[in-house]
């Protein structure tokens, strides 16, 4: 609520009148509320939830992110529908040895790596013929 103009000769009777315009509102709201069905209100809060009030930039933001992230969420439930089924228990076997055989393959070549660090191969002085 905007008060009047304080340095005004009249804004103390200005106040008061404000004030009880605006307390009258909110009791006319207030009724208006009370005597509605719940279907009524139900419709009523919709409304003031679809007429927010503010900026009409920040207003179409929030409109375009709430799009945005509906459109996220409608891919992220086709990705889900579109994964592969479970593994057969013949693929899942496969599976477990390609990742066994991996892991052993990863092994040989941090035990190979190792050996080369082990190794200066540019000190020999025996060359190739020895």
């Amino acid at each position: 609520m905007t008060a009047p103009r304080p340095g005004a000769s009249d804004a103390d009777e200005r106040y008061r009148r404000k004030d009880r315009d605006v307390a009258r509102r909110a009791k006319k709201r207030r009724r208006a509320l009370e005597a509605m069905t719940p279907e009524q209100r139900q419709a009523a809060e919709a409304w003031q939830r679809a007429h927010q009030p503010g900026d009409f930039q920040k207003r179409a933001a929030a409109r375009q992110r709430r799009k945005d992230d509906a459109d996220g969420r409608a891919l992220l439930d086709e990705i889900d529908r579109r994964r592969e089924p479970p593994l057969s228990p013949e693929a899942a076997e496969i599976a477990a040895a390609i990742a066994a055989l991996r892991a052993e393959r990863d092994q040989l070549l941090a035990q190979a790596a190792a050996s080369a660090e082990d190794h200066d191969f540019n000190n020999y002085t025996d060359g190739v013929f020895g």
